[in-house]
């Protein structure tokens, strides 16, 4: 029969401080060389904190010679490297194994370490996770844009002056129609043959020289306005502008105007 001490196992990748281990004994003894070459690059590993690597040479170590103590150590480099649920599966295969009736006599003190530090490791995973912190509110900030100048408009573009520039012509060349068309029948009132014709003639050219004074009076005043409106009218400095500004819902469209 061979026996196993591989107390050193633990103490070389653990401080015996953190797993309770007091004691140190000699490198384990019947092990196959190639198993036993496993062990001790398991144990460098181990000690320098090299846990992935320590793991992969436990893992081949026990394919090697499949002795429980490999099983426990790998649970041991497992844990230590963060992997509690694979050294979880590594502590229940060594308890299990340690109880064949062709097994070794187990070390107790790895025994009562498996089964603590099992119970640890799925007491962490039972653990529930911390809530996400919780996140601020985010203060949304609507930005108004900046007022867009509209182009400068030009003076003869202007829609109120125009419209009054064209009514006023037309007035005044209405009022000289009316004007042309009475003296004309002032003429043939004076040249008239008889007094009917006489008297009709005269009151059209009445008539009609009072409408074309009217009219022509009418268009100036009207040209008058539309030449005030060009004069006044909004500056290319005071031409409107147009401002979107998002609100609840939909936008705001404003429009500032000079008059």
């Amino acid at each position: 029969m061979r026996t196993r001490t591989s107390t050193l196992l633990l103490t070389a990748l653990v401080p015996a401080v953190l797993l309770g281990v007091s004691d140190a004994a000699a490198d384990p003894v019947g092990l196959t060389p190639d198993a036993q070459a496993h062990f001790d690059a398991g144990v460098r590993y181990g000690t320098a904190q090299d846990y992935d690597r320590a793991i992969d040479e436990f893992k081949a170590g026990y394919l090697a010679d499949p002795d429980p103590e490999f099983l426990f150590a790998l649970g041991q480099a497992e844990r230590q490297g963060g992997l509690c649920r694979s050294a979880i599966v590594a502590y229940n295969q060594y308890l299990a194994s340690i109880q064949s009736p062709s097994s070794q006599p187990a070390n107790p003190e790895h025994v009562d370490l498996a089964q603590e530090n099992r119970d640890q490791c799925e007491k962490e995973l039972a653990r529930p996770a911390p809530p996400p912190p919780a996140s601020a509110p985010v203060e949304r900030v609507i930005e108004v844009p900046t007022p867009i100048p509209l182009p400068p408009v030009p003076w003869y573009g202007d829609a109120l002056g125009d419209t009054l520039g064209g009514a006023g012509l037309a007035g005044v060349l209405a009022g000289a129609a009316l004007l042309v068309a009475g003296e004309a029948d002032a003429r043939t009132a004076a040249s008239a043959p008889t007094y009917d014709t006489y008297v009709s003639a005269a009151q059209s050219a009445s008539s009609l020289r009072s409408a074309g004074e009217l009219a022509t009076v009418a268009g100036v005043a009207v040209l008058g306005a539309a030449a005030l409106r060009y004069w006044l009218r909004p500056r290319p400095d005071e031409q409107p502008a147009v401002g979107v500004a998002p609100t609840r819902g939909g936008a705001t469209l404003g429009v500032v105007e000079c008059f």
